[in-house]
């Protein structure tokens, strides 16, 4: 079975243009550069080897920023807030926090070092933490004065 427009001696063969004389429109003379491949790809410069997955070498290298601190900060400030009912934890996840928040802030700022916004976010949920840590324990601290015996 053939459908308009097809071949009817060759099945396969795709479309033909429409008998009836559509308008012919002139070429353009758009050719293909050499640049045409993937998205922002250019040739490669000369004396350069040639980078992985069509990246570009153009530029300064990247920096390899540690992170370690700012992820440290963030990391204990959630273990503070998870883990907020056990009594040890309570009080040495949120200030190793701010410590290692602390740290990797100012490291951050420096420049040595990235991560810049999850050492805000250690230092916020361990002051946070801190804050309620420190409210529980006067809490505790008034409630046992009142009904400790002597």
């Amino acid at each position: 079975m053939t459908t308009p427009g097809q071949n009817p001696q060759d099945p396969y063969s795709g479309p033909q243009p429409a008998p009836y004389g559509a308008p012919q429109y002139p070429s353009s003379g758009y050719q293909p550069t050499p640049y045409s491949g993937y998205p922002g790809t250019y040739p490669q410069a000369p004396g350069y080897p040639q980078s992985a997955y069509g990246q570009s070498n153009y530029g300064y290298p990247a920096q390899n920023l540690s992170q370690g601190f700012a992820v440290t900060s963030m990391v204990l400030g959630i273990v503070g807030i998870v883990l907020f009912w056990f009594p040890f934890v309570d009080l040495v996840a949120p200030i190793l926090a701010v410590i290692f928040g602390h740290i990797g802030l100012s490291k951050a700022n420096q420049g040595t070092a990235g991560g810049r916004g999850m050492a805000i976010a250690g230092l916020v949920l361990g002051y946070i933490m801190l804050a309620i840590a420190a409210t529980l324990l006067i809490i505790m601290i008034v409630f046992y004065s009142r009904f400790w015996i002597v």
